[in-house]
């Protein structure tokens, strides 16, 4: 077939509002397609592909955690736009917009509940903050070249071995920890 009867067959396809026909007939290797419809999950080249408002889109296994921080248009609750950033913060605390968040805590004001709702924001921020030092602290501690290693501002590496007491520094730690938390324990 010649590439003027090629385009011809193209165009006429076009007209006749079958723009996925084909123009041209090749011999060989023929792909199998399947036809896919809205909340459709198939598998395709290693990978779970679903079909989401019309778009083919690829599942892994991280659409939770970017469900989790993307912010909505709208606030759910009140359907306000969440066009400013004191909006956003609000969203990932509480999940609604700033205004929801002053209503519902006036109206804890109100009840008297505000105080313990309050304590309890703060003790959760708190352990939350200290479970990540511990993290920080046994990474520290497990990886001795960290323990020998030191930057300057410069940028020269310096080799600071001192023969440092890892078990004495565990200790330490692990009582100051302990104190921390009965003392947020006991908020």
């Amino acid at each position: 077939m010649s590439v003027l009867r090629s385009n011809l067959e193209r165009v006429k396809n076009v007209l006749a509002g079958n723009y996925t026909a084909k123009a041209k007939v090749s011999v060989g290797y023929t792909k199998e397609s399947k036809r896919h419809k809205e909340g459709d999950i198939w598998q395709e080249n290693g990978r779970t592909w679903t079909i989401k408002n019309g778009i083919k889109q690829n599942i892994t296994k991280l659409d939770a955690a970017r469900k989790e921080i993307i912010v909505p248009f709208a606030c759910p609750v009140c359907k306000r736009k969440l066009d400013h950033e004191i909006h956003t913060f609000a969203w990932k605390m509480e999940k609604k917009c700033f205004d929801c968040v002053t209503v519902d805590e006036g109206k804890m004001r109100m009840d008297g509940t505000f105080e313990e709702y309050s304590k309890e924001r703060y003790r959760k921020n708190a352990l939350a903050w200290l479970e990540e030092k511990r993290v920080q602290f046994n990474d520290f501690i497990n990886n001795p070249e960290s323990l020998r290693v030191y930057v300057t501002e410069k940028g020269h590496v310096e080799d600071w071995y001192g023969g440092l007491d890892t078990e004495k520094i565990k200790e330490q730690f692990e009582k100051e920890y302990n104190e921390f938390k009965d003392k947020i324990d006991n908020l």
